[in-house]
């Protein structure tokens, strides 16, 4: 299964120009693997341990937070000793309905949905004024039990959000 990270070893077959995946005549012959890394993948994250993958939601989504989000990070974050460092990062699990009381916001303005399933939410950046924030669902501890690494989980979400 870890076929799809070792791609970088097909190298400059493949690469990404302006935002489009290209594939160059040298890697056909690769093609073939790179789909059955895929369908591993696929395969592996529908039924991981209790972290099946809900086909009904979605992995989670970017986020504005609110003007006082400083003070709800002290309430939100607490200590794991348990996991690994994506999941120590995660804040304390929410209903959605929560975080729209706290006055969350989708990226087009309106209000996160008013439903009780279990949410985390997610800060990622290195500088004050520079954090992006994602509130994330079941779904997304199902891609962190394959590879436990928020940069990478993130990246598997936005992803499959552009090519849905």
């Amino acid at each position: 299964m870890g076929g799809i990270q070792d791609m970088l070893r097909i190298g400059q077959d493949m690469s990404v120009h302006r935002g489009e995946w290209r594939v160059h005549a040298s890697a056909v012959d690769d093609i073939r693997v790179i789909e059955d890394s895929l369908a591993s993948i696929g395969r592996y994250l529908q039924g991981v341990g209790s972290n099946k993958w809900d086909p009904n939601y979605t992995w989670g989504r970017e986020v504005i937070p609110p003007e006082n989000i400083k003070e709800l990070e002290k309430e939100l974050f607490i200590k794991r000793e348990k996991g690994c460092l994506a999941i120590k990062k995660l804040s304390k699990k929410i209903p959605l309905s929560k975080f729209r009381e706290m006055n969350f916001q989708k990226l087009n303005g309106q209000k996160v949905d008013n439903l009780g399933i279990d949410s985390y939410l997610v800060r990622m950046g290195r500088e004050e004024n520079d954090f992006r924030y994602f509130i994330v669902y079941n779904n997304y501890l199902n891609i962190l039990s394959y590879n436990c690494s928020n940069y990478y989980a993130l990246s598997v979400g936005i992803l499959s959000d552009k090519i849905k």
